[in-house]
Formats: C-alpha cells, sequence, structure tokens
C-alpha cells in the first residue's frame, strides 16, 4: 500500500507519472516491424530469427539468423532506464533473386528498449548499399505481440517492521510467466488502485465519526518499478519483484483504537493489480 522511503526510485507512492530508472533485462519473444517478424529465443545474449516480408508475393519470404546483445542502463535515480539493442541478420534464406528484388546478405539493428511496458523498441537498420560500398540507413520500430502476460502475481510475507511501523506487516511481490524467467518483468512498471465490486465493498469497522484515524478502507495508489531495490534485502529470490508493501496500521494508530475500545475490529478492501504496456505511454 505504502513505502517506507518515498523519495528514491523503488516506486512511488501517489497516482500518475512515475519515472522508472530500471532497464530491460530480457527481450524474448516475438516482435514485429513493418509485416516483418523477430523470433528472439535468448537475452542478454540475443539469438533468434527473423522472417522478412518479400515484396514480391510470388515469392516466398526470407529468413535471417539474428545475433546480437542487450546492454541494460545503470540503474540512476530519477532517470528514466532503457536498453541497449544491437544484433545482425545474416544468412539469408533463400539468398537468390526472385521477383526482381534480391535479400541483403547482412543488415544490422541498432535500437533502444523502452521500458515500463518492455515492449517498444526504436532505432536504426543499416544495409550496405547495392549500389556502391556504403551503408544505407533506414528508421525502424519493433513492437512485441504479445506484450509479456502476468500468470500470476505471488505474494510472500517477510515480516513486521521496526518503531511506529511494528504492527505493519510486509508483503514482497513476484511477477511469474509461468516460463521459468526470473527477469522477464525487469524494467516493468505495475500500480495499484483500489478494488470494486463485485470482488467486496471496503469496510473498517475500527473507525467511528470523530476518529483522529483516518478510514482504512482504500489503497495509497502507488506505482512500483519492477526489478528495482534501494539495497539488497535478504530473500530475493527474482529480479521480476519489488520493494516491500507495508499494510497495516502503525502502532500509535492501534493504540489510538485500543483506548477508545474499538478491538476486536478490523479493516478490509481488495486490491487491483494493473501493469504497464506499449513502452512509456502509461497504459495500463
Amino acid at each position: 500500500m505504502t513505502s517506507p522511503n518515498l523519495f528514491a526510485q523503488q516506486g512511488c507512492t501517489y497516482p500518475g507519472a512515475c519515472t522508472n530508472p530500471v532497464g530491460v533485462d530480457n527481450i524474448v519473444g516475438t516482435w514485429i516491424a513493418s509485416g516483418d517478424t523477430y523470433r528472439i529465443s535468448s537475452s542478454p545474449s540475443v539469438t533468434g530469427t527473423v522472417i522478412v516480408d518479400h515484396p514480391s508475393p510470388t515469392c516466398p519470404d526470407v529468413k535471417y539468423w539474428i545475433s546480437g546483445a542487450l546492454y541494460r542502463s545503470s540503474t540512476v535515480d530519477n532517470v528514466q532506464g532503457y536498453s541497449d539493442l544491437t544484433f545482425a541478420a545474416n544468412y539469408p534464406t533463400p539468398s537468390g533473386e526472385c521477383g526482381g528484388w534480391t535479400p541483403a546478405t547482412s543488415v544490422t539493428l541498432v535500437l533502444t528498449v523502452i521500458n515500463n511496458g518492455n515492449d517498444r523498441a526504436t532505432g536504426v537498420l543499416r544495409r550496405p548499399d547495392p549500389e556502391g560500398s556504403g551503408w544505407l540507413e533506414f528508421p525502424i520500430g519493433l513492437s512485441k505481440l504479445p506484450t509479456d502476460a502476468v500468470t500470476q502475481e505471488l505474494s510472500r510475507a517477510v515480516g513486521f517492521s521496526a518503531g511506529i511501523y511494528a504492527t505493519v506487516g510486509q508483503f514482497r511481490q513476484i511477477l511469474d510467466d509461468n516460463a521459468g524467467y526470473t527477469n522477464r518483468f525487469t524494467g516493468r512498471q505495475v500500480l495499484e488502485r483500489t478494488g470494486t465490486p463485485p470482488f467486496g465493498v471496503p469496510t473498517d469497522s475500527c473507525w467511528f465519526p470523530g476518529s483522529m484515524v483516518a478510514k482504512f478502507d482504500h489503497v495509497t495508489g502507488s506505482t512500483w518499478n519492477v526489478g528495482y531495490f534501494q539495497y539488497n534485502p535478504p530473500w530475493i529470490l527474482s529480479f521480476s519483484e519489488w520493494v516491500d508493501d507495508y499494510i497495516g496500521w502503525s502502532s500509535p494508530q492501534v493504540d489510538y483504537y485500543r483506548r477508545w475500545k474499538r478491538h476486536p475490529c478490523r479493516a478490509e478492501f481488495t486490491q487491483d493489480m494493473f501493469i504497464y504496456v506499449n513502452g512509456t505511454s502509461g497504459t495500463a
């Protein structure tokens, strides 16, 4: 629901735009660009294939083998993260002329992969100039289709805080893709919202009119940067998790309700979680 440190870019404890300094760490999947299909099978050492749509409808499409590397930017607070992707496509099959068009023997793509959605890359494609010794360069944009889907969010209780937060439980979330990757969602951004019926009606039986403690019937509305850790806490199991969620009343608030003899009482409401898609556009 909230975070003990509001200044590091582990996330933002308010709705709206939030800088995400974590670069993309895994680009495995299918990417599309102008009818061409890139199937990337490993990352950050990039391998895979690309099927190039032949300009002549009577000729077979051309298959290339690709190899290259993905480099994550350094994680710096308040600076948007990204990753540099460079790979070459070689060994076209078939390689001969067909329909008046001959595939290039080799092309190189130099791209920037955008975080938050981890599903957009922009840059240039370079190929040999067929009429000279130089290179031709064209702008290109790739979109990941489909965007990586979260199959489940796993929450682990990791204990309670200290001091006035000794009554506040800490939970750590992991995003799972059901494919065995531990970094699939590094660089993604998730956000929380208070759930709506039919999944329950918010209640807080501790609260009473005139209470000095606000009614506890909604989430803060925080945004989280997956894979960001201000420090290395224990029990980190995956790079697809993020810093702890803190849930509950503070110790002074608990003591306040005890003095007013409100116990036993409880607060209950649901939480909806969203994950960004479409690069850094902020759609979830």
